[in-house]
């Protein structure tokens, strides 16, 4: 499997990587923060100064201390069982495992990439959602300007609950002999045709 290629969106101002085939040559998982070019998924030695398109990655190959040094879901317990479900499901239907996490910078999203992927992204986590480019149960088909792809959305953050707020009825009033509504100035359209 290639990765999730093509895949562009916003995330506030940010541009997401647009994602591609990978060109990467190293093997295995990658730890640590890298210098990478983007689109090829290539380390650079040397970062911006060796490529001008090179972007710090922050990697881990554990997925909770990804969540954690990311910090875009504040330790909430249900986001992150649900987060890691829809991860579980991706790798399952895929025939894969997330063998590394990436992000470039706390306030964007982080990447997760599969052993098949080699280094480029299968799975977008945000702060609401995790798109990707399969379907999965509960998932939303999404249209974007590079192609179809899913979300899974995430629950609301945080152990506050949505206030009801009860409010008062509008006042409607109708003419008791023809029940018409009453027009703004309280005349009835029957009463009034009667003379």
């Amino acid at each position: 499997m290639t990765d999730a290629a093509n895949m562009s969106k916003y995330n506030g101002d940010e541009l997401i990587e647009n994602e591609s085939v990978s060109e990467a040559t190293d093997s295995g998982a990658r730890n640590g923060d890298l210098w990478v070019n983007p689109q090829t998924h290539a380390i650079i030695d040397g970062g911006k100064k060796a490529d001008a398109n090179a972007k710090l990655r922050h990697y881990f190959t554990d997925i909770d201390a990804a969540i954690e040094a990311w910090g875009a879901y504040k330790g909430d317990a249900a986001v992150i069982r649900r987060a890691k479900a829809v991860l579980d499901t991706l790798a399952a239907d895929l025939g894969t495992t997330f063998t590394e996490f990436y992000y470039l910078k706390k306030s964007g999203y982080m990447v997760a990439a599969s052993s098949h992927s080699n280094h480029a992204g299968v799975a977008w986590m945000h702060k609401g959602q995790i798109n990707h480019k399969i379907r999965i149960d509960g998932s939303l088909r999404m249209d974007a300007a590079a192609g179809e792809y899913f979300t899974s959305p995430l629950p609301s953050m945080g152990s506050a609950k949505a206030a009801i707020k009860e409010t008062a009825a509008p006042a409607i009033k109708m003419c008791q002999k023809h029940f018409y509504f009453l027009e703004s100035d309280g005349t009835c359209p029957g009463c009034s045709a009667e003379g």
